[in-house]
């Protein structure tokens, strides 16, 4: 079994309401998804923050 293929999905959605926590506030909500597909058709999926979104 090997990696076939490596996608990122990036996802962005506007809050209703500024959020704010010690270090910044934002309007918008953001995720980073990871999905990895191999040669026999499992799929796997992760998640994190790109550097770019924590500016």
């Amino acid at each position: 079994m090997r990696i076939a293929s490596v996608h990122i999905h990036k996802l962005s959605a506007p809050l209703r309401e500024r959020f704010g926590w010690s270090l910044n506030w934002t309007s918008v909500r953001t995720a980073t998804l990871v999905e990895v597909r191999t040669d026999s058709g499992i799929t796997g999926w992760g998640d994190g923050t790109a550097a770019e979104d924590l500016l």
